[in-house]
């Protein structure tokens, strides 16, 4: 990923999941956001505006640019301690998906494209979403030689972690599209001239034709 400033350093920032405590980030402008700590979990139906007073709404855009930047930057764990990124973009994705929360979804989006995030997560984002626009379009979007314009980034490090990222709605033929183009350029990011390792493709039908 391109290194950017440190957005942490704008805000006071106050995790404490061992206790049951809130987390709140005030930002400069002493906007606050507060959520309890142990529901953050984005899929949770149950955060939700109004539910136990979880989420004032309306959001502040800029507040939310400040959680995508954490998330970027791997220092918000919505799923708990975590080194991956990854699972906090699309946590907080699903997050404002669960919250019919489109112009936001539309905010998070613009605001990695600028932050030049890999293809790959603009791909998995889609997947969380299941807007099988954005995968096509992530797809679509290769170099000649069919790798990814970006390749430094960390995907989860095995298959069943990638795997509960996205959703068995997806078409199969998006998963074909994977095996030959995205899985391949995960497996020889930097080794060009390496055949792939493993057929992740595969690995996906198999798991999302299941019952």
């Amino acid at each position: 990923m391109t290194t950017h400033r440190n957005p942490a350093q704008s805000l006071n920032w106050h995790p404490d999941w061992s206790s049951g405590g809130d987390l709140t980030l005030l930002s400069s402008d002493e906007v606050a956001f507060s959520v309890p700590s142990r529901p953050i979990l984005a899929v949770s139906p149950a955060l939700r505006p109004g539910a136990g007073g979880l989420l004032p709404l309306p959001l502040s855009s800029r507040l939310v640019l400040y959680f995508l930047d954490l998330a970027l930057y791997g220092q918000l764990d919505f799923l708990g301690p975590s080194d991956n990124y990854l699972t906090d973009v699309l946590s907080l994705a699903g997050w404002l998906d669960s919250l019919g929360a489109t112009s936001l979804i539309n905010l998070l989006l613009v605001s990695g494209r600028a932050q030049r995030w890999p293809l790959a997560v603009e791909f998995l984002l889609g997947a969380r979403l299941r807007r099988t626009d954005l995968c096509r379009e992530a797809l679509n979007r290769f170099n000649d030689d069919g790798r990814w314009r970006d390749t430094q980034w960390q995907p989860p490090g095995t298959v069943s972690d990638f795997a509960t990222l996205c959703p068995r709605a997806l078409p199969l033929d998006l998963w074909s599209s994977v095996d030959r183009r995205f899985m391949w350029a995960w497996s020889v990011a930097d080794v060009p001239d390496t055949p792939p390792s493993f057929g992740l493709g595969d690995k996906f039908l198999e798991i999302y034709q299941t019952p």
